[in-house]
């Protein structure tokens, strides 16, 4: 047999536009070509082994979230953008200390890895749009003394416990979630100068909020079990109107 031949046979074989064609006039172009039956029924052979091997492979299961997502340790960027890619785990986070900037929203993660604390350097986070539960916020992530912005709207988070360790966080996303109270501990954040929380389950505001001298907006809408003044209030008289509803 000819080798040469049979390969570019294969090759040839494999054209949508030739399998279109009758199979005798495949076999009598081949034969022009130099190829003898012999040639022809081995370029046929492989032809059928190469379509059904494609085919398993099409319909095997799809590997794990954490194989088809690469690993970004050798990358020296500071921003990395992995929204909207169905993912449910992170990928390798060892190596990307230098990282900045980490957008995973629009996803199915119902947690965040520990790993996270691995990324000193990272002054925004946008964990938006996934199945975040409190549960699934690790204590790690409160250790980023770098972290200015977070972003966990349309989640699932039912409280702020724990969030008033974030001494450095500027911006507080937590719309759109099922929280229930902004407890007193929110007066640790010294530096938060945005929280928005409207759209919530809220029934009870800490009187320590309207005290916070950084805080420049608080956007309570949404949250119907509030009084209607608090719902509307803005950081100028936020004070004076949870002072009258203690």
């Amino acid at each position: 047999m000819n080798e040469k031949l049979i390969v570019t046979a294969v090759n040839f074989l494999k054209n949508p536009k030739v399998q279109s064609a009758p199979k005798e006039k495949q076999i009598e172009f081949l034969k022009k070509k130099g190829l003898n039956d012999e040639d022809i029924a081995e370029a046929y052979k492989r032809v059928e082994s190469s379509s059904k091997t494609e085919m398993a492979t099409s319909l095997a299961p799809s590997p794990t979230l954490a194989t088809q997502v690469p690993s970004y340790s050798s990358l020296k960027t500071t921003t990395l953008g992995l929204d909207r890619r169905g993912l449910t785990v992170l990928p390798p986070l060892i190596g990307i200390s230098h990282l900045r900037i980490l957008v995973i929203s629009n996803n199915e993660f119902v947690s965040i890895p520990k790993e996270i604390n691995l990324l000193q350097d990272l002054e925004i986070l946008n964990a938006s749009h996934n199945k975040l539960k409190n549960d699934g916020i690790p204590d790690e992530l409160f250790d980023l003394s770098s972290l200015s912005y977070l972003n966990l709207a349309h989640n699932e988070l039912t409280s702020l416990e724990r969030f008033g360790r974030f001494l450095r966080l500027e911006k507080l996303n937590v719309a759109y979630n099922s929280i229930e109270e902004i407890p007193d501990e929110i007066c640790y954040m010294q530096e938060l100068k945005y929280l928005w929380i409207q759209n919530n389950k809220l029934k009870k505001v800490t009187k320590y909020l309207g005290l916070m001298s950084s805080l420049r907006m608080a956007l309570l809408l949404g949250n119907e079990d509030l009084p209607e003044l608090l719902k509307n209030a803005t950081t100028k008289n936020l004070h004076a109107i949870l002072d009258t509803l203690k």
